[in-house]
């Protein structure tokens, strides 16, 4: 699932870049987004790729996807403390 590659890959990968986001890894100046994809963490990842591939938008070439944006070894700890 989503959790497993994150943690057994994207965070690993992304903590010896410098702890930034896999996109911006990639794409040190960044892109500009044609559009936006969720998922849910628990997803499996062959089928989350096959969605994505198969409802790609024609013409469009570049994704959000949070899982990928948001650098994942932040710690947002303090974000989530109540008022």
């Amino acid at each position: 699932n989503i959790y497993t590659v994150n943690e057994q890959y994207i965070k690993p990968v992304t903590s010896q870049a410098g702890k930034m986001s896999w996109a911006l890894m990639r794409n040190r100046e960044g892109l500009d987004c044609d559009f936006f994809v969720s998922h849910a963490w628990q997803e499996g990842v062959f089928e989350f790729l096959a969605k994505v591939r198969n409802s790609w938008p024609r013409g469009l070439r570049h994704a959000w996807c949070c899982m990928l944006a948001n650098p994942q070894n932040l710690n947002i700890s303090s974000f989530l403390v109540s008022p």
